[in-house]
């Protein structure tokens, strides 16, 4: 039995092949045209063009990362102040343990995650805060009682007065503090010291002594009779003893006669030129 003829089938492809090559020639030379033109729309003598535009953008973008950046650093500085100040006062009014680092940032209207952003610990902040209250309050008697023509007689008005005895939130360190003072860190002992010591050294300018040692052991005496005159004060729940411990110191530094002494930072004025002393800023 014979076997049936083979046939050969062309490929459609083969078969249609000028069509299809055609149709491929005419896309082909769309494809040319279309890509010639868009090198033709774009400047050849300009190639970095995009690549600059990127560097621009870039470079905004740097500009506006920048301007965040100083007012982050900005925003902090403030925040760091805020707290600085609400502790001062609040260690003063309620006690250094009286108050926790939660509650004190509430009242400075911050959170309390960002407090150890500001500050290491909590009796880092005491020592800050408590340096910089005695600081602000002596820099303030120093500065405005050396204008005053007694001196001595305006420190007994301003400190012995009943507005600083029912304001220890905004008055004397010392007088608020010490007990506490005296049970903290070294680190917080030793910054209200060294803020305290300026002010010893003012007033041993403007007490009576035949020498220096002796002049310093008198404003030493002072500023003790001083402190302790607003803690017994406070501390008293009768309002007429409370009075009388104020007017008797009061009256004690009145009584002493004023002498100008040869002393840094405390020149000598005549009395009858000298502008009358004006209330004390508050710490």
């Amino acid at each position: 039995m014979e076997a049936p003829p083979k046939t050969s089938r062309k490929p459609h492809i083969l078969k249609h092949g000028t069509e299809k090559s055609g149709f491929l020639k005419d896309v082909f030379t769309l494809s040319q045209n279309f890509l010639a033109s868009q090198q033709i729309s774009t400047p050849l003598n300009h190639p970095t063009d995009n690549h600059d535009d990127r560097h621009k953008i870039k470079t905004n973008s740097n500009s506006r990362g920048e301007n965040q950046m100083r007012v982050s650093r900005a925003q902090a500085a403030e925040n760091r102040e805020r707290i600085l100040d609400v502790a001062a006062r609040l260690f003063r009014e309620r006690g250094i343990d009286g108050i926790g680092v939660a509650d004190l940032m509430k009242s400075a209207g911050l959170t309390h995650g960002g407090f150890y952003g500001h500050f290491k610990s909590k009796d880092d902040l005491v020592a800050q805060a408590c340096g910089r209250a005695a600081k602000k309050m002596c820099d303030n008697w120093i500065r405005q009682l050396d204008q005053a023509s007694d001196p001595l007689d305006a420190l007994a008005d301003t400190y012995l007065a009943a507005k600083h005895r029912d304001n220890a939130g905004r008055g004397c360190t010392v007088a608020a503090l010490g007990s506490e003072l005296a049970r903290q860190s070294s680190a917080v002992r030793h910054i209200v010291t060294e803020e305290i010591k300026p002010f010893i050294d003012y007033l041993s300018g403007i007490v009576q002594g035949n020498s220096p040692s002796l002049r310093r052991e008198r404003a030493i005496a002072l500023y003790a009779s001083l402190v302790g005159a607003i803690v017994i004060a406070r501390a008293v729940d009768d309002p007429a003893l409370s009075n009388e411990a104020l007017h008797a110191v009061a009256n004690n530094v009145r009584s002493k006669a004023v002498v100008r002494n040869s002393h840094p930072g405390v020149p000598k004025r005549s009395k009858r030129n000298a502008p009358q002393v004006p209330r004390i800023a508050e710490a």
